[in-house]
């Protein structure tokens, strides 16, 4: 008899190349400056690129902007 109570998975994953992240600038920013603007970033020039961490950093910088209306 078969157990009907357990299933499992099975990923196969094919992960494509990794890309890393060269250098990191900022346009137009007339309220904060470069380094203010530096101190959200959860990322930095050289690591692996990571969409999250990009995400969260654009995240904490639009709640500064907001904070100004």
């Amino acid at each position: 008899t078969e157990d009907k109570s357990r299933v499992e998975f099975v990923y196969h994953i094919d992960e494509g190349p990794r890309y890393n992240i060269r250098n990191i600038e900022f346009h137009g920013n007339n309220i904060f400056s470069e380094d203010e603007l530096r101190q959200h970033l959860q990322f930095h020039e050289g690591e692996a690129f990571s969409g999250r961490k990009i995400g969260m950093s654009v995240q904490k910088i639009q709640d500064d902007y907001g904070e100004l209306g």
